[in-house]
């Protein structure tokens, strides 16, 4: 771990993902709503990285937002928007299939 963050390899994507108690429920940016926003490849620019659905399991904006979406709001105002999905948690000693995770598909900041 470094800093408040910690190296987490999601279906072959490398996320810093950050540790912060100010939530109960843990997210990853969702890399295809984050790159309509900000262009092609600019999830190589975000600290944390961004999630991109598998080739063997595909996603997209659309039917991620055909799902449930969750709403959380922060005491500082920002409100987050995501929805589950189920990914691999590759380690250096296992592989946890299957772990349900949020992935953000919209924020206010």
């Amino acid at each position: 771990m470094t800093h408040n963050t910690v190296e987490m390899n999601f279906d072959g994507h490398i996320i810093n993902l950050a540790v912060d108690t100010a939530s109960y429920k843990s997210y990853l940016v969702y890399g295809g709503w984050y790159e309509s926003l900000y262009g092609r490849g600019s999830c190589k620019d975000l600290i944390s990285g961004c999630y991109f659905c598998p080739l063997n399991d595909p996603c997209d904006l659309d039917s991620l937002l055909a799902q449930k979406v969750y709403r959380t709001r922060y005491g500082d105002g920002e409100v987050v928007r995501y929805v589950n999905r189920e990914v691999n948690l590759i380690t250096t000693e296992q592989e946890i299939t299957n772990l349900e995770i949020g992935l953000m598909v919209w924020s206010s900041r």
